[in-house]
């Protein structure tokens, strides 16, 4: 492990669902053997405490997760083109047999369309990005109030959940740019993905790696007779209606990365905070 790894909880990867993020999370493997942290999805996370004592936490956790991990960690997040991002969770869902919501999809989702509209689907195609990263949710209370036996984890798993669904708005979008903004956190863009993982390495000092690697969660095309969704124009277009939100926060962020002068700058000012907390907790 490098001597730069952060203390407990001192990294936090805010895996934004069908942004490339596996790519980060193998890299941060492979710079962190033994350090990584994968933990449970949203409300899951409720009851399972194996995480604890992990130093970089990767998931799909929404920004206010970082209370429940304490001690404000530095914060890694990537973004993706808003269309492409939901075409990529529709497609995901689409090909992976054993995925929990498979079920649903098939019985009710026969287009992009539905899968925009519906009460269930609309968590995971309709502005995530500005969700997760512009929630307001006080997860930490509801994790407080479990661990205290106010809420059963039926309860909690409840409200977490329902606390994570709530529709954004301009003021989410605000809180998500704001955060954007924030010295301890480092974003990165799908479409640039080569150029974030580099600037990583570049900042923690390490060779650069030789090949990024790439994955797709989604399984490949196996099954010829598979029933693959068509997806129209107007699918597309209402797609961009309904994520206007994420396109406002997508453009800020591009706008953001095009005038950062040397990305790793900030990054190298996180790795020597980790080393100071590591030092610290020795």
């Amino acid at each position: 492990m490098l001597e730069t790894a952060p203390a407990k909880g001192g990294l936090f990867f805010m895996h934004i669902p069908k942004t490339g993020g596996r790519t980060v999370i193998r890299h941060l493997d492979q710079w962190y053997d033994g350090a990584v942290v994968e933990i449970p999805t949203n409300e899951d996370i409720i009851g399972n405490a194996g995480w604890l004592d992990g130093r970089v936490i990767c998931g799909h956790q929404f920004y206010p997760f970082r209370d429940v991990i304490g001690g404000r960690p530095n914060t890694l997040v990537v973004l993706r083109e808003p269309v492409s991002r939901v075409l990529s969770a529709f497609r995901y869902i689409e090909r992976k047999n054993e995925h929990v919501l498979r079920g649903d999809f098939d019985a009710r989702i026969s287009s992009l369309t539905d899968f925009i509209v519906d009460r269930e689907f609309r968590f995971h195609s309709v502005n995530m990005q500005v969700r997760m990263l512009g929630s307001a949710a006080d997860l930490r209370r509801l994790v407080v109030d479990y661990e205290a036996g106010r809420l059963s984890a039926l309860e909690c798993r409840r409200h977490y959940h329902d606390a994570l669904a709530a529709e954004a708005d301009v003021e989410t979008l605000e809180r998500a740019k704001e955060r954007l903004r924030r010295e301890d956190v480092t974003f990165g863009l799908t479409e640039q993905m080569d150029e974030f993982v580099r600037s990583l390495a570049r900042g923690i000092e390490l060779p650069m790696p030789q090949k990024i690697y790439r994955a797709n969660a989604a399984p490949a095309w196996v099954d010829p007779r598979a029933t693959r969704r068509q997806v129209r124009d107007a699918d597309i277009e209402l797609a961009r209606h309904e994520n206007y939100l994420d396109i406002e926060l997508y453009s800020f962020a591009v706008s953001m990365d095009s005038g950062r002068s040397a990305p790793s700058v900030r990054w190298r000012t996180v790795v020597a905070r980790w080393s100071l907390a590591v030092k610290a907790s020795r």
